[in-house]
This record gives structure tokens, C-alpha cells and sequence, in this order.
């Protein structure tokens, strides 16, 4: 007997695609409560980095926090095609 297939599951109440588990929304409830509560030290001691330290912490603090960039040996032709395009566009209007 096959299964239901890739990405898909037997139950269709299952956790909604998106959905953070309880632990991951735990975790980062705590992370932002250590945060509020130790903001003023956090602060000094990033104040008290050197230049490039403090540009290597932000590097690291960037990458948490946005998504990264899309590879593009994943995306079909027809998609890069329309990067294209769309870059285009964006250039015509300059």
C-alpha cells in the first residue's frame, strides 16, 4: 500500500502548513522575555564591541532573522524568466 505522497499527510486536521510548534513558540517567547528583561545589558555590551565585532554579531543577528536568498538552480526557467523581466521593467523605469 502506497502512501499518501510527498508533503502530504492521512490527516487532513493535521498542524497547518506555516504552524510553529508549541516548543518553537515557547522558546522564542522565552527569548524575548530574556530580552525585554536584559535589554540595557545586551545594549552595553554590544556598545562595548570593537567595530568589526559588532558588524560580525549583526552579520550573525541578519541571518536569524531574515529568510534567506532564493537559490536559483531551484527555480525553473520559466521563473528566472520572469526575474528577468521583472528586472527589466524595473530598469526601464530608472
Amino acid at each position: 500500500m502506497k502512501g499518501p505522497g510527498k508533503g502530504r499527510t492521512n490527516n487532513p486536521k493535521g498542524k497547518p502548513k506555516g504552524a510553529v510548534n508549541r516548543t518553537t513558540r515557547e522558546l522564542r517567547e522565552a527569548m524575548i522575555s530574556f530580552i525585554d528583561a536584559n535589554i540595557s545589558t545586551l545594549q552595553r555590551d554590544f556598545d562595548s564591541l570593537e567595530p568589526k565585532d559588532r558588524l560580525i554579531f549583526f552579520e550573525k543577528a541578519m541571518k536569524l532573522v531574515l529568510p534567506p536568498p532564493p537559490d536559483p538552480s531551484n527555480l525553473t526557467e520559466s521563473q528566472l524568466l520572469e526575474i528577468i523581466q521583472y528586472l527589466k521593467r524595473k530598469q526601464d523605469e530608472r
